[in-house]
């Protein structure tokens, strides 16, 4: 077992190294400089939370220039402090540095949560200007997370803006999703619409009307939408009408022949189930009521 740590006005140097932890932390500042940095920062960020307005590059500059590389095995500081949450890595690898820009890399392997086991995860986060983009990997051998047995999630956020593309493959290597989703948050409204005009939802191709989008104002209570999804004898539409009350909107919803078991399959803690939905609803919403009046029927229930 090694431990080394040196620091000076000019720079920190923190190294430990045993059976199942290596830690090498380096940053050309001193311990004050660094944690002035670091708080300098901390304020930065919940500023720009607050506004929900994302700038890498001020944050980036803000924090203070460090390189850290860690690996952790069984018995690693992480895995002993996650233990008491039922939360166990087999090994831990993590690269994370803000020269001029912010990189990192994190991998982790047999994940446990409880009963839920998971072989492989990793991330990756860049910073390029005022965007970090991103990207994810969950992968699962046979009998783990047969559902989840490839998925890759990657995308960026700069301003208000995130873009979020998902590919998920099953065991067999059957894509169950494969979509992409823009979305706008400003103050208490998040503003979202489907990238591709064919995407791939519960391992089924759909057809997404072209100017399809669905705003939540959370502050206001309203709900805007024009979407309408559809697959063979499926569909699924989410509309709003214009409102003509100040106090009230008018919300469609209609669904054809919806296999709920496609959708429901994906999550690991609902029960099995099947069946197919059909609804034909006019909601009225004011803010606080929901009300209205329509048709819904589930069939072949099980």
């Amino acid at each position: 077992r090694s431990t080394q740590s040196r620091s000076s006005a000019a720079s920190d140097v923190y190294k430990r190294q045993d059976e199942s932890n290596y830690i090498n932390f380096a940053a050309p500042h001193s311990i004050d400089s660094f944690m002035k940095k670091i708080n300098n920062s901390l304020s930065i960020v919940d500023r720009q939370y607050k506004k929900i307005n994302l700038d890498a590059n001020e944050i980036c500059d803000a924090l203070p220039k460090f390189d850290l590389e860690m690996d952790m095995g069984a018995n690693g500081i992480i895995q002993r402090y996650l233990g008491r949450y039922d939360i166990d890595f087999r090994d831990v690898k993590a690269n994370i540095k803000n020269d001029s820009t912010l990189l990192g890399h994190v991998y982790a392997q047999s994940l446990s949560i409880g009963t839920n086991a998971i072989d492989t995860l990793s991330l990756d986060i860049a910073q390029q200007d005022s965007l970090i983009g991103f990207s994810g990997h969950m992968g699962n051998r046979k009998s783990t997370w047969d559902e989840m047995a490839q998925v890759d999630v990657n995308g960026y956020t700069k301003g208000a803006e995130v873009k979020l593309n998902l590919h998920q493959k099953n065991i067999n290597h059957d894509t169950g999703y494969l979509m992409g989703v823009n979305a706008t948050i400003q103050d208490s409204i998040i503003d979202m619409n489907f990238l591709q005009k064919q995407p791939i939802i519960a391992y089924r191709k759909w057809n997404i009307n072209d100017s399809n989008y669905v705003k939540l104002d959370f502050g206001d209570k309203r709900l805007e939408a024009n979407l309408k999804l559809e697959s063979d004898s499926s569909l699924v539409t989410l509309r709003t009408d214009p409102v003509r009350e100040a106090d009230k909107q008018n919300i469609l919803v209609d669904i054809d022949n919806l296999r709920i078991e496609e959708w429901t399959n994906m999550v690991p803690s609902l029960a099995s189930m099947s069946g197919v939905l059909n609804a034909d609803m006019t909601l009225s919403y004011d803010g606080h009521n929901l009300e209205g009046d329509g048709d819904i029927a589930l069939s072949h229930f099980t």
